[in-house]
């Protein structure tokens, strides 16, 4: 899962200018069509249905493990099952859900910090999840 311009460079002035690094108490996590890119916010390429939300996952030791992983990537695994609202309308269904972000906000364009690939379709009935014991992968590269 490659890192975000916005979140690279909120590390490298933590690291190198001292500036604060100021982080919410949870992630929100989006749904996306398509990668939303290193420069792009939450709502670049963001699904739409009705109901749709960006549910929250606290930033806690229960709720994600950290660990090393192939060289130059850490797996973060979720300890906590993390459901969207269920589809209700097939308008506009079936969608391809290409990558799930990990970003500040619960709307709007929000700062995305970290992006996956996943491959999820969307139809009327669905109830997006991700399991406990999820693996994201976490790199620095793109």
């Amino acid at each position: 899962m490659p890192i975000t311009n916005a979140h690279a460079d909120d590390v490298l002035k933590l690291f190198f200018n001292s500036t604060a690094l100021t982080l919410p108490t949870g992630w929100r996590l989006s749904l996306h069509t398509a990668d939303p890119g290193a420069g792009g916010s939450q709502n670049t390429s963001e699904v739409s249905y009705l109901g749709y939300t960006r549910p929250l996952v606290g930033r806690t030791a229960t709720q994600w493990t950290v660990a090393a992983g192939p060289p130059g990537v850490w797996v973060a695994t979720l300890q906590v099952k993390v459901e969207f609202p269920q589809v209700t309308s097939a308008v506009g269904m079936p969608v391809l859900v290409t990558h799930m972000g990990i970003g500040d906000s619960s709307s709007g364009a929000g700062r995305l910090r970290w992006r996956c690939p996943v491959g999820l379709t969307l139809n009327n009935g669905v109830t997006p999840r991700l399991i406990e014991g999820t693996q994201l992968y976490l790199c620095a590269c793109d």
